[in-house]
């Protein structure tokens, strides 16, 4: 009885939700659909972007990036010094440098959140990494002037 049970409570789960696009921005929404299965299009969207300024040699090849104060700090991709560069992001202009006390084995990414910058070293195209690492750097010692 317990089994019957179980299969008509089951059957009757399955054929109450409605799949499909439950984002109402979407071009496609449905207000029917309680389960979202991925499908959601949207309008095509154009902009024209302006070039605010040429980056110096020393970010060639930049990785990533992060906004604080009025400033952008970036580093660069695996193979290059352990340096955060403080930018000025209406010339393009480095600020400071700050020099990391780890390696560069292949960062990737940065991240963020109020007391601290987190440096991804985690760039594992090959597959054959298997010590990845994520640095942490205090806010505080970066300078007075964030």
């Amino acid at each position: 009885m317990i089994i019957i049970l179980f299969l008509l409570l089951y059957t009757f789960n399955l054929q109450s939700q409605t799949c499909g696009c439950t984002d109402p921005q979407a071009i496609n929404y449905n207000p029917q659909a309680n389960c979202n299965d991925g499908s959601c299009r949207y309008k095509s969207t154009e902009y024209t972007v302006d070039n605010v300024a040429e980056l110096p040699n020393d970010l060639k090849e930049i990785s990533g990036i992060i906004y604080i104060g009025q400033h952008i700090w970036g580093m660069n991709d695996g193979g290059n010094e352990p340096i955060l560069y403080k930018i000025d992001p209406s010339n393009g202009q480095i600020i400071q440098r700050v020099r990391v006390n780890s390696k560069n084995k292949d960062w990737e990414d940065l991240a963020q959140d109020n007391k601290n910058i987190y440096i991804g070293d985690f760039g594992n195209n090959a597959g054959s990494r298997e010590k990845l690492r994520i640095y942490i750097v205090d806010k505080s010692q970066l300078s007075d002037t964030m």
